[in-house]
């Protein structure tokens, strides 16, 4: 791979760089999930609850309000 590009100019990598920087795939669908409501409850309490006496903190939310 080195080969490939060691001879192309800086600028001409940069502008490929550049264009690839600025992709934005979607993504994969989520697959459907047979989990239980109440195992997808509890492990969101869980994930989200805060534990002061080992300095965690409280997770934010994952998305935001309204």
């Amino acid at each position: 791979m080195n080969y490939l590009v060691a001879y192309l100019p800086d600028p001409y990598l940069k502008e490929i760089a550049e264009y690839f920087a600025k992709q934005r795939p979607a993504f994969a669908p989520s697959a459907p999930t047979d989990v239980p409501q109440a195992a997808m409850r509890a492990d969101r309490h869980w994930s989200q609850a805060a534990i002061p006496s080992r300095g965690f903190p409280r997770a934010p939310p994952a998305t935001a309000p309204g």
